[in-house]
């Protein structure tokens, strides 16, 4: 056990951390694959202050936010509550300040704060970062860090606490006026048919594989299986520069975006083109029209027909109070997607151009032997080096952390972690955290085991519908372009960015997740099952297996 190499601030100590968090959740998501020490410093600095600002900022009734440890590695999230004194007198303080939001959360979310962050990436982008002294880059690094994404970061948690509160208020209120739960079928079908930022990106995809079909080019995409191959033969024909400038053109808006989410030592779109290929490769294989946009009309239908039941069943004298929440509750799943365009888009991808330009003049001077050297170090350490480079040489301490990097990150040693280091501490005791922490119902839950089922897998959360197929186990998003048409995705977890596949699956089963888990919601937009929070998936399923999914019991079967 212990931190990196000469690094091991906030690893956890169970024997002290467990006396006053009784349980810490493995952060699953963030965690696996395994992150090079630059994200690693960047999560545990940024999530823990980020989670206390909003909860502070709000004033939340019931959480002061969460604590931030990491084990090996990994991460791990302790949520922290308050008193029965303090929520009396946080209450009051807490409706007053979350009402602009339910009365016009598109107003302070995109009309504000991803305003703000906007801004930050504008800026940014005019930066000729090649011309920058060095004393200029430390400069620009250090504000970058210390301000810009510490304040993303906040925003992050601003928007996402936010709306799951206002979801929670929703759907409390109809428990109490119309016995329905957020896993009714009617519930769920409020919260459908919106349209979100990261749609913009996936018909962009979509209408960039149409473009490639009309020129001609689908021949040699299915010829070309490697997509850096592929790019090269591109630029060989006239239609095939053609089509590439389109994609530029597509970059130049949707590509300040990392291949892993919240990954700054990840290639973003821009800076490798040829991540956005296996995305563009399946909405060419489906073929027609982009489907989301029917399958949105109907969800959107649906939702409308449940929204002028449920209204006509809510007490006239509640019913405007009902009617506000109904509107903004949606947001809690319209914002999960958004955020991860606007806060990755501003912090993580910027970070990434930042370190490629630090990486390449550190291994100029000899500091690191390699470019991509940087991302095993830490910003001190960075900051140090910037100036009067040849003083501090890095090359020990990037040796020995990639050492533990790999030796961390091997598979047998992650699913150790998912099998024996889920929770440390009590789960018992999370369960009841999990109710009064609106965030924490985001990333976990607990499995609703139901034995009358005799299912191999429970979920914690489910999206509706029953299918059946040969299953696909990929531990990260890097893996995507193996899923094929068809097939069942099973993984850890998921987010925006694996949006592009959803098109093309009939299922997914996570380990993680709860009620407002980005596979739950996205499932639900695509008309495709989903069972998510098993815990155990990626260990009891194999490639190749044949599994049902049954998202209306919450329930995974291994058939063979």
């Amino acid at each position: 056990m212990g931190g990196f190499y000469r690094w091991s601030e906030w690893d956890i100590d169970e024997e002290v951390d467990l006396e006053v968090t009784k349980c810490w959740v493995l952060l699953a998501l963030h965690s696996i694959p395994m992150r090079k020490p630059f994200t690693r410093w960047y999560h545990v600095h940024m999530v823990e202050r980020g989670t206390q600002v909003a909860a502070e900022t709000f004033c939340a009734p019931t959480m002061k936010g969460w604590a931030f440890s990491t084990l090996d590695g990994h991460y791990y999230v302790g949520p922290s509550s308050t008193s029965e004194e303090e929520r009396k007198e946080r209450e009051p303080i807490f409706r007053e300040r979350i009402a602009p939001w339910i009365e016009d959360y598109e107003a302070e979310w995109r009309g504000k704060l991803a305003r703000e962050l906007e801004g930050y990436l504008e800026e940014f982008k005019k930066i000729e970062l090649e011309k920058l002294s060095n004393l200029e880059l430390l400069r620009l690094f250090e504000r970058w860090i210390r301000v810009v994404v510490e304040r993303a970061w906040e925003i992050h948690f601003l928007g996402m606490l936010s709306s799951c509160c206002i979801y929670r208020l929703f759907e409390q209120m109809c428990r109490e006026l119309l016995d329905m739960d957020a896993n009714h079928p009617t519930f769920k079908k409020l919260l459908t048919g919106f349209e979100h930022k990261t749609d913009e990106v996936a018909a962009g995809l979509w209408q960039l594989g149409d473009r490639a079909k009309e020129l001609g080019l689908e021949p040699l995409f299915q010829a070309t299986p490697d997509d850096e191959e592929l790019l090269i033969k591109l630029a060989e024909s006239e239609a095939g520069r053609q089509w590439l400038q389109q994609l530029r053109k597509f970059l130049d808006v949707y590509g300040w975006e990392n291949k892993t989410i919240h990954d700054p030592c990840t290639p973003t779109w821009i800076e490798q083109p040829s991540i956005t290929l296996p995305f563009i490769r399946a909405d060419m294989a489906r073929g027609g029209a982009y489907f989301l946009d029917e399958e949105r009309e109907r969800l959107a239908k649906e939702r409308e027909e449940a929204e002028r039941d449920v209204l006509s069943r809510v007490p006239v004298e509640k019913r405007e109070w009902f009617a506000k929440l109904m509107k903004a509750a949606p947001w809690a799943g319209r914002f999960n997607e958004e955020h991860i365009y606007y806060v990755d888009g501003c912090g993580f991808a910027a970070v990434r151009h930042l370190l490629n330009e630090i990486g390449r003049r550190f291994a100029q001077a000899g500091v690191i032997d390699d470019p991509d050297d940087v991302n095993f170090l830490v910003p001190y350490e960075i900051e140090r080096s910037l100036i009067f480079m040849e003083r501090i040489p890095h090359r020990k301490t990037v040796r020995m952390r990639r050492q533990q990097y790999e030796e961390w990150g091997k598979p047998e040693a992650i699913q150790k972690t998912l099998a024996e280091r889920f929770f440390l501490g009590d789960p018992a005791w999370l369960v009841e955290r999990i109710a009064e922490d609106p965030m924490l119902a985001i990333i976990t839950g607990m499995p609703v085991v139901k034995p009358e089922l005799k299912a191999d897998l429970y979920a914690a959360a489910s999206a509706p519908g029953v299918t059946e197929g040969v299953a696909r186990v990929i531990m990260s998003e890097a893996q995507m372009s193996e899923v094929q048409p068809g097939e069942i995705l099973v993984t850890v977890a998921t987010t925006p960015g694996w949006n592009p596949i959803f098109g093309i699956i009939k299922g997914v089963v996570t380990d993680q997740g709860g009620q407002l888990a980005h596979a739950v919601i996205v499932a639900r937009e695509y008309g495709i099952p989903c069972v998510a929070g098993c815990q155990e998936a990626t260990a009891k399923i194999k490639t190749g297996m044949r599994i049902k999914v049954d998202g209306d019991a919450g329930a995974v079967y291994i058939m063979s």
